[in-house]
């Protein structure tokens, strides 16, 4: 180990140290002590004040303006307070003032050159910069070279750290009077904390900025000339710029948030000049004014004069009420020439976009003014809403297009691509649309679209949804004619190319009008006159007359083919048109396969038209020319066929054929010229066959320059030859009315022409040889003309005019006029006009003899006489009158008559003769002016000044009769009518009064009449009042009627055609119907009162009232039922006449009640509507002849409907007859029936009535329609002759239909079928005889009611008799005596008589049946009625012996006459003795009484027969005496009996036998179909050994019908299933 040795250092002097270290300690405790002192001294306000005040001096002389500090304040060096701050500019005005400046800073940071201040304060400061004009530099550069002169090197920057800044109150102004720019920028508060502060770097980065209602205020002027020198001005305005340029302070800021509250911004650039007041709701981006700016922006990035972020939140409201809701934006982008906002949503009050957008604007902000031009955009939509008004903010030149200006409220639907400017747009893959009617889909590029005029498009439409007023409002200048309006929404799709004004259009058009497909250019630039086109077009269901307002036209289908189009409207429209009309509807007639070919021009057209079906076939070829004034016509048709009625282009049948030759130059006829021919023409109108012929007129002019127009014809001949122009025909006349008759062309009014045309001279004649049916084209009601002449002529250079018309018939409908002359001539102020008509005749009948008329006119006097007498009239029988009539001064017209002799109503009449009558304007007089005809009297008197009153005194009211042709009413009695008005010119103090003692209606007398009729004028207030009154009776009625508005606003009940109508009627008889139905009901008793009030429009009025009716009854004579009620109230409405509730009752009391009334529309278009319905009613109560077709009496139920009105009243009738229902129908022979207004029942078979052939009118009357239900409880008969008794009586069960049409007869339909009856057999009628009818009868109509169908099967009733004469030759012939006995004996006969076919001449056959028979005679008898079916005549015979003798009649034809005469006599006697036993038992105890119910029958019968026993011949006789009865107790219990005497006698063996029997029945009906009876009876009848045989019992009947097996099998299942 190696050792170290230390060497001890030298002791150093001790004393040299301390003195070192004491100086050291010395000097470091003067430093403390030093700063301390200064530190001190620093604290010191005065010494702070007194450094404050050098330093600020020293700055001032720096300056050469005053700086000064009020107050400063440091505090331990680490806070600075400064107040009253302030600067002078070198124009002595502020350049700087600031009210308090606060700081927290790090003063040891100066060691290290630099201030960190950590906060800084600054409030109510106001900074301004400041450059005058003529001035290069502002006040701010100016201060900062004095103070900081230029170094040669550079001074080493001063670092500043800043961490946070507060602002308040803080206003900085940058005004540059040389640039023309001043910015006023002022805040409330603000914020700020700073990350870095890097000014040497011009770096500041910011962690948040909050800044609390900025305002910003820019204004630029038109800037100032530096120098008056304009190149001295250029060149100082660039080395400004330079210096401005080099002196800018180029920052880069970021800032992690930035939020703006409550900021405005507002720019006023006067170098431009303001938009125009009537756009001030669209933007003006030189005078901005936007308020509420809230911003939020994150990740700011600002350097260079570019800015990129992220917008959070922007929020504005701009002056012109632009608001934006929100902004924000993903990425934001701000450079001086570009704006981009990616992934922005923008929403606004009524937009909402999405998605990307750009601007570029190359010429800075400033281009945003010319926002249609210089902004270009490249949008990116996805689907958007845009409003209107948005988009009109910022283009506001939009607002321009009617278009946008109408939809300003609306938004647009939007989305796709658009790039370009507004007025240079693109856009690709576009949905647009403002509203599902307006829709566009496609790609288009536009120009020009907010220019009106220039617009230009260029469309590839998937589909375009429009309307024509859209396309109107959206191009101005798109001038269509007004009926494209009518094409509704359009939908389109294809391709449009061009200007608004000039475009080419390709594609599908669908409109609600039909469908068009179209390849056209047209060009509307010039307007619709000068329009030009070209194309092809067709058409397809396209509704031509909505088009063209032509209700007339219907549907078209149509394909053309045009070139060189000009002009859309008629006048001026041409093109080569090439097309056809598949299809076109013209007054719902279909043309089909039309064919047009030629040249429109304008209003020419040179070509044909062609067209071919069975109702119109012709061809055209020629030419129309309408293009000078005057018109040109040349052509020639071929008219194969054209029926205009079946083209329903006539009412009636009218048909044309033949050919056309037309060459006529001009439509006026006094310069016409050329010809017409018509060849082969045929006119077909209705069943008239009209051959023209050949037709030639034509108009030249001759040598002499005479107008010559000549026709030519097999129907009229004639010429017109002159000098005269018809278009100044009027006016000649005028000229020559005014000249000669100067007095009365004044009073006509007629003023001289203008100017005096030149004279017409010609002369005229034509006659019309035979019209052949053209008078007919003319008027259907002109009759034909023949050898009508007319000839005259008119010279007015002489004024010399003479007509005459020779027509030796001239009829009109149904008035003929018989040798008609009519002639007239006039020379200067003197003329005649004559007048004859042989004779009149009306219908073809004489109606008036000769009349003649002669006048002499002596310029302004007039002498007249009217003479006729002849077959008479009404009003005028006879008539000699002669007057004058002058005109007495300048004003007035006077009329007198000269005595006449005169004829009115019927009487004669004589006029005074010192009567005169003066009219004129405002003055009126009549002196004398009566007509006199005995009592009566006809008087005209003055009253007042202008005023006239006119009496008829005593006038026959019979006229009404005259006048008024309704024949129920019959009026007669005298009247008395006053009619005044105290100002006739201004028809003022209206009045009439009618006055009659007696007022008659049909000669029954309803007393005194009154009807007082007030008005203050044609348009005031009409006051009327009548009163109608006998004994206790009254009518009277009040109103008033508003002429006109009684006041300028009218109240509703002042306006015109007001009424108020009260009619109170009291005590009036119900007779008064009698007059209205007199024809149908008759023997009308009762009163009636009642109330109608009618109140508002006339033409639509509230109604209401009652009228009340009491104690009434009538008679239905058809019927003769008579009905009565006691109450009845018929309540009136707008409606109806209500007669609900009203109750009827017949003559047994049974009651119906009454629904519904009389219908009306406010008292017009009066009907019926009513309901009658009743569970029991009498419907028929009528006797032997008083009605031919049936009688009886009629019981049901059911109900009755009336509808209609009363001119064509139908009555439906749903009933059903039944319990003691008895009707009868005699078939013998038919009548008319009784009347039910126009309606008649005829038998056509017996009774036919030759009736009077008029023309075809709407048939009226009433319509019956019956549904009846007939039940086997009403007895029915069929009479065949009742005077022998040939009737055939039963009951049964059916349904039967009814028609009595209105204009028919009666017709029946339905099927009754008989449950029981009886049938009395005639024979020669002497014979008669009771069948029995069987149940299942049946008797069917089909519409005729004597055409009925019968199928009956009736048995002859207790018919005994001996079968031996019938089965003589099958008796053995060895003497066996018992089969003969048998034979010989009464036994029981079924004779059944069978009816059918037509009711009035039924098929009538008969059978014969043994029942009682046994053993050998049944089989003998069997065998004999075979051989009898076989042999009609053998039948027939022993159907007469049965009936008239009572007995089978021998094969040799032998029988007793005396038994003939015996049972002959007896069958008399029977009958009668039953009908008077009957009558007086009704007669002696009253039709109602118990005993009268009964049916009594007595019956005697006388027979013999031979017997051959043992080879003798033996002879029975036999006599038969029958009583029998029937009662029918309530339909459903029946009492039947008989009792017969039966004695035989045989002259051989002298034996003879009486025997005495009964038969009782009692029957009584379990089930309302009567099918189930239950029967009890006793019976006491012989038997085959002449014994008697006694049986007593009782059963149960049951009966079906049915066809088949399966049937009747089904109708048990179909009882099971309803009982179910």
């Amino acid at each position: 180990m190696e050792e170290v040795h230390e060497v001890p250092e030298a002791p150093q002097p001790r004393r040299r140290k301390r003195r070192w270290w004491q100086r050291v300690r010395k000097l470091f405790i003067w430093i403390v002590l030093v700063v301390v002192a200064l530190l001190g001294l620093l604290q010191l306000p005065s010494f702070q004040n007194w450094l404050v005040d050098r330093v600020t001096a020293n700055i001032s002389r720096t300056l050469e303006t005053e700086v000064s500090i009020d107050y400063a304040r440091l505090s331990w060096f680490d806070e600075l307070t400064l107040r009253g701050v302030f600067i002078e500019d070198k124009y002595g005005d502020t350049l700087l003032y600031g009210q308090e400046l606060t700081a927290d800073f790090n003063l040891l940071s100066l060691l290290n050159n630099a201030v960190e201040i950590e906060e800084l304060a600054i409030s109510n400061t106001r900074f301004k910069i400041r450059r005058d004009l003529g001035d290069p530099e502002t006040n701010l550069e100016t201060a900062l070279e004095r103070l900081f002169p230029p170094r040669d090197e550079p001074a080493k920057p001063l670092n500043l750290a800043l961490e946070r800044l507060d602002l308040e109150n803080i206003s900085f102004v940058q005004d540059d009077s040389v640039r023309g720019q001043r910015f006023d920028v002022s805040l409330q508060s603000g914020v700020i904390f700073l990350d870095e502060l890097d000014l040497p770097n011009k770096l500041i980065s910011i962690e948040t900025a909050e800044i609390m209602h900025p305002v910003v205020r820019q204004t630029s002027i038109p800037p100032t000339p530096l120098s008056t020198v304009p190149e001295v001005d250029a060149a100082l305005r660039s080395l400004d710029s330079t210096l401005t340029d080099s002196n800018r302070v180029s920052l880069h800021v970021m800032a992690g948030s930035l939020e703006i509250i409550g900021g405005s911004f507002i720019l006023n650039n006067f170098r431009k000049g303001p938009i125009e007041e009537s756009d001030l709701s669209a933007i003006d981006f030189a005078r901005l004014a936007t308020r509420d700016i809230d911003l939020e922006l994150t990740g700011i990035d600002y350097a260079n004069g570019e800015l990129e972020a992220t917008l959070e939140h922007l929020s504005l409201e701009e002056g012109s009420g632009f608001v934006l809701n929100r902004l924000s934006v993903e990425e934001l982008r701000v450079t001086p020439t570009e704006l981009v906002l990616n992934d922005l949503v923008l929403t606004t009050p009524a937009s909402s976009l999405s998605d990307s957008l750009s601007f570029t604007f190359p010429g800075g902000w400033e281009s945003w003014a010319d926002f249609n031009n210089r902004v270009r955009m490249e949008i990116g939509l996805q689907p958007s809403t845009l409003a209107v008004r948005d988009l009109l903010y910022f283009a506001r030149k939009l607002r321009f297009n009617p278009f946008f200006r109408e939809n300003q409220d609306r938004s647009i639907q939007l989305g796709g691509a658009f790039t370009g400017r507004v007025n240079n747009l693109r856009a690709e893959d576009v949905t647009l649309g403002l509203d599902d009617r307006n829709f566009l889909a496609g790609s288009f590029s536009s120009r020009n679209l907010a220019l009106p005029g220039s617009e230009a498009l260029n469309l590839k439409l998937d589909a375009l949804t429009t309307s024509v007023g859209t396309l109107r409002r959206l191009i101005p200048r798109l001038n269509l004619p007004q009926n494209f309006n009518k094409l509704g929404r359009l939908n389109f799709d294809g391709q449009f190319d061009g200007f608004f004004t000039d475009f080419a259009a390709k594609g599908n058009l669908r409109t609600e009008l039909g469908r068009a497909q179209m390849d056209m250019r047209m060009d509307i630039e010039n307007g619709s006159t000068r329009a030009e086109y070209s194309g092809s077009l067709t058409l397809n269901d396209f509704d031509l007359g909505r088009w063209t307002d032509t209700p007339q036209l219907g549907m078209v289908d149509f394909s053309a083919s045009i070139d060189d189009g000009v002009g859309l409207l008629a006048e001026s429209a041409s093109a080569n048109l090439t097309a056809t009309i598949e299809r076109l509807g013209f007054r719902g007639y279909v043309y089909e396969n039309a064919r047009i070919s030629g040249r429109l021009e304008q209003q020419f057209f040179n070509g044909s038209f062609e067209i071919a079906d069975e109702n119109i076939d012709l061809y055209f070829l020629g030419e129309l020319d309408f293009r000078d004034s005057v018109p040109v016509f040349d052509f020639n048709a071929d008219i194969d066929r054209v029926d205009l009625q079946a083209l329903n282009l006539s009412e009636r049948l009218v048909v044309l054929s033949g050919k056309v030759d037309l060459n006529v130059i001009n439509t006026v006829f006094s310069d016409m010229e050329g010809r017409v021919e018509l060849d082969s023409f045929r006119v077909v109108r209705d069943t008239a066959v009209i051959n023209i012929g050949s037709l030639l007129a034509y108009s030249n002019f001759n040598e002499e320059g005479q107008k010559v127009v000549k026709l030519e014809s097999d129907v009229a001949e004639g010429e017109i030859i002159g000098r005269f122009d018809l278009n100044d025909v009027t006016t000649s006349l005028t000229h020559y009315l005014v000249e000669f008759y100067p007095g009365w062309a004044r009073r006509l009014n007629i003023k001289p022409p203008r100017s005096i045309p030149e004279d017409n001279k010609f002369s005229f004649d034509l006659t019309v040889i035979d019209s052949k049916g053209l008078n007919r084209l003319i008027n259907p009601k002109l009759g034909p003309l023949v050898d009508v002449h007319l000839t005259g002529s008119y010279d007015g250079f002489r004024d010399e005019l003479k007509a005459e018309l020779l027509a030796p018939r001239f009829s009109f409908d149904n008035i003929s006029l018989v040798d008609l002359i009519v002639r007239t001539k006039g020379r200067e102020s003197e003329g005649e006009l004559d007048l004859v008509i042989d004779s009149t005749l009306v219908n073809g009948k004489p109606m008036l003899d000769q009349l003649t008329l002669l006048s002499l006119i002596d310029q302004d006097t007039i002498n007249f006489g009217i003479n006729y007498g002849g077959a008479g009239g009404l009003f005028l029988e006879k008539l000699n009158l002669n007057g004058e009539i002058t005109l007495p001064d300048t004003a007035n017209y006077a009329i007198r008559f000269d005595d006449s002799d005169l004829i009115l109503f019927q009487e004669p009449w004589a006029i005074r003769r010192d009567n005169r009558l003066v009219i004129g304007p405002q003055y009126i007089d009549s002196r004398n002016f009566s007509l006199r005809s005995g009592n009566r009297r006809i008087r005209l008197s003055k009253r007042g000044d202008k005023g006239l009153d006119l009496n008829f005194e005593n006038m026959a009211l019979g006229l009404i009769d005259s006048v008024w042709a309704y024949q129920p009413l019959d009026f007669s009695g005298e009247v008395d009518v006053h009619v005044g008005v105290d100002n006739v010119f201004l028809l003022k103090g209206l009045s009439a009064d009618i006055r009659s003692d007696t007022f008659l209606i049909n000669g029954d007398d309803y007393g005194y009449l009154r009807v007082d009729l007030r008005a203050p004028d044609p348009k005031g207030q009409l006051t009327a009042y009548m009163n109608l009154n006998r004994d206790t009776a009254q009518l009277i009625a009040e109103a008033t009627f508003n002429l006109g508005d009684l006041s300028p606003t009218p109240r509703v009940n002042q306006r015109r055609n007001y009424l108020d109508l009260t009619v109170d009627v009291n005590g009036y008889p119900l007779d008064l119907a009698r007059y209205w139905v007199g024809g149908s009901v008759s023997d009308i008793v009762g009163k009636i009162n009642g109330r109608l009030n009618v109140e508002g429009p006339a033409g639509k009025p509230d109604v209401s009232g009652y009228i009340d009716a009491s104690a009434g009854a009538f008679t239905l004579d058809y019927l003769q039922t008579r009905y009565h009620f006691e109450e009845s109230r018929v309540r009136i409405t707008n409606t109806m006449f209500d007669l609900a509730g009203t109750e009827l009752l017949d003559r047994y009391n049974n009651v119906a009640r009454l629904t519904g009334g009389i219908s009306h529309d406010r008292l017009k278009n009066l009907g019926i509507n009513a309901r009658l319905r009743t569970n029991r009613f009498l419907a028929l109560d009528l006797a032997p002849g008083q009605n031919p077709n049936f009688y009886g009496r009629a019981i049901g139920s059911g109900t009755v409907d009336f509808s209609g009105d009363f001119r064509q009243t139908d009555i439906y009738v749903r009933a059903t007859v039944g319990r003691d229902s008895r009707l009868s129908i005699p078939v013998t022979e038919g009548t008319g029936a009784g009347p039910i207004d126009n309606v008649r029942f005829v038998d056509r078979r017996v009774y036919q009535e030759e009736e009077e052939v008029v023309s075809a009118t709407d048939p009226t009357g009433v319509s019956l329609d019956m549904e009846i239900e007939v039940t086997d409880e009403a007895i029915g008969e069929i009479i065949f002759d009742e005077e022998v008794g040939d009737i055939l009586r039963g009951q049964g069960n059916g349904n039967l239909t009814l028609r009595i049409p209105r204009d028919g007869d009666l017709q029946m339909y339905g099927t009754v079928t008989l449950t029981e009856g009886d049938y009395l057999f005639t024979l020669y009628r002497v014979v008669n005889k009771e069948f029995t009818v069987r149940p299942g009868g049946t008797v069917t109509w089909s519409g005729d009611p004597f055409a009925a169908r019968i199928d009956i099967a009736a048995d002859y009733q207790n018919l005994k008799t001996p079968i031996i004469n019938f089965v003589r030759e099958y008796l053995p012939i060895d003497g066996n005596t018992d089969i003969a006995q048998s034979a010989s004996q009464a036994t029981d006969i079924d004779l059944t008589l069978k009816l059918d076919g037509i009711l009035t001449q039924p098929d009538i056959n008969f059978d014969i049946g043994f029942p009682s028979l046994d053993g050998r005679l049944e089989n003998y008898a069997n065998n004999k009625r075979r051989q009898l079916l076989l042999d009609q005549n053998e039948l027939n015979r022993q159907v007469f012996g049965l009936i008239a003798v009572g007995q089978f009649l021998p094969s040799d034809l032998s029988f007793n006459v005396a038994d003939v005469a015996v049972n002959t006599v007896s069958e008399w006697l029977s009958t009668y003795l039953s009908l008077l036993l009957n009558d007086l038992l009704r007669d002696a105890f009253g039709e109602d009484a118990f005993i009268s119910g009964f049916d009594f029958d007595i019956a005697y019968n006388n027979y013999s027969t031979t017997t051959n026993l043992n080879n003798q011949n033996t002879i029975g006789r036999g006599q038969a005496v029958e009583f029998s009865f029937r009662r029918d107790f309530n339909n459903r219990l029946s009492l039947s009996g008989d009792v017969n005497v039966l004695n035989n006698q045989f002259a051989a063996g002298g034996n003879t036998g009486t025997f005495i029997g009964n038969d009782v029945v009692l029957e009584y009906v379990l089930n309302d179909s009567r099918t189930l009876k239950l029967r009890v009876y006793q019976r006491r009848q012989p038997d085959i050994a002449s014994g008697r045989r006694l049986q007593v019992g009782t059963g149960l009947s049951w009966k079906r019908e049915f066809d088949s097996l399966s049937e009747f099998f089904d109708g048990f299942r179909r009882d099971a299933t309803l009982r179910r």
